[in-house]
């Protein structure tokens, strides 16, 4: 029997499985520890656990939706920063028991919005999504360049291009206050991908 708890209901350790087991046979390969996801994901992503719910086959964590408040353009917008179902679940209800949740508590705290982001090529995410009533809003693209110092040629003479290494490149990010990349595009899952991702990012209005 599926049961469904609010993650301040359990402990870390069945978030972190239910994750594990949800993007098993993901494109990006999660390679985190548990402490790490327990920082990320309840820290900078800006889920709560108060917001977020777990599914749960007796003992065993099946699914999960992660859930954390955001304002875009001075809209109050709950965000999911994550829906996953474990592979030997899938096509059940438990996504759609996991989504009315997060539904629920978008409606409770008065949201008007919900925000995600969906990698393109994910048809079956996307299919979900769209029947649940979300609309593509834009997308977020990456591009490759055989020779990225060509860019130079184009640009004022105050303004230079010069190769960085992927090390600064972090070590920049850690330090931009404000700026905040989400685990499909971070740098350690950007390494992994040898093609430009496209991000689909949805809203609902209520």
């Amino acid at each position: 029997m599926i049961t469904y708890k609010n993650c301040t209901e359990v402990n870390d350790d069945a978030v972190f499985e239910a994750f594990q087991g949800g993007f098993s046979d993901y494109v990006f390969k999660f390679q985190h520890t548990k402490d790490v996801f327990v920082k990320n994901f309840f820290g900078i992503e800006g889920n709560k656990r108060e917001y977020s719910f777990i599914a749960l086959d007796g003992d065993k964590p099946v699914g999960l939706v992660l859930g954390g408040f955001k304002v875009y353009e001075g809209i109050r917008t709950l965000r999911c920063g994550a829906l996953c179902v474990h592979p030997d679940y899938r096509g059940s209800e438990i996504s759609h028991r996991l989504f009315d949740l997060h539904k629920s508590t978008a409606l409770k705290e008065g949201c008007r919005q919900m925000f995600l982001e969906v990698i393109a090529g994910n048809d079956r995410a996307l299919r979900f999504y769209e029947k649940k009533g979300y609309e593509k809003m834009y997308d977020i693209a990456y591009y490759s360049h055989s020779n990225p110092m060509e860019f130079d040629e184009a640009l004022p003479e105050s303004v230079t291009v010069e190769r960085i290494a992927m090390a600064s490149l972090r070590e920049f990010g850690k330090n931009s206050n404000g700026v905040h990349v989400n685990w499909q595009n971070d740098f350690d899952y950007r390494k992994l991908s040898r093609k430009p991702t496209t991000l689909v990012v949805g809203m609902k209005a209520y």
